[in-house]
């Protein structure tokens, strides 16, 4: 875009889902998943989207497969990513015990009751925990700009993450 020169993308993004067939949205879009978690991809790095979870309503075990599969990718070496209410199942898998963490602030009174060994940083709207900084959290849903460009800083440059921000008028102090 910047040089009008074609060139390969650094990353390759993928849909994961539990069983690799289309799931619907809750706003009625029909994703295509590129995996199943059976698959047994190990993923460098895995990004957890918002949930359609109310923030007054507990995860339960619904979403079990969905954590102990994210908990198996970060054990074998992924940097595990979440935005706004994608919190829910970090916490869910464990992965914040004696953690930093962050989510939207509708969701904190309810996540530090059921989560309480994790501190929470409702003031931050990007977290970065756990082992060498694999845990990178965005507190609510358009702090999702500012972990899409800490993540694009941090595997490909932060050259590339500043045309990024710079193409999208994004501010990125």
């Amino acid at each position: 875009l910047m040089t009008g020169e074609a060139v390969d993308s650094p990353m390759q993004p993928l849909i994961v889902s539990r069983d690799g067939r289309p799931v619907r949205t809750a706003n009625g879009v029909l994703v295509e998943p590129h995996l199943s978690f059976g698959e047994g991809h190990r993923l460098d790095v895995v990004c957890v989207t918002d949930l359609t979870v109310p923030p007054s309503q507990p995860l339960g075990e619904r979403y079990d497969l969905e954590a102990d599969w994210l908990r198996r990718q970060y054990e074998a070496g992924a940097t595990v990513a979440s935005a706004c209410s994608g919190a829910l199942l970090m916490a869910r898998a464990g992965l914040l015990d004696g953690q930093d963490g962050t989510s939207h602030w509708a969701y904190c009174d309810a996540l530090r009751r059921e989560y309480p060994r994790t501190n929470w940083r409702i003031d931050r709207s990007l977290v970065l925990s756990g082992v060498d900084q694999r845990i990178v959290m965005a507190g609510s849903g358009t702090s999702w700009h500012a972990l899409a460009l800490y993540l694009i800083a941090r595997f490909v440059g932060t050259e590339e993450a500043m045309q990024m921000a710079r193409v999208n008028l994004l501010d990125w102090g």
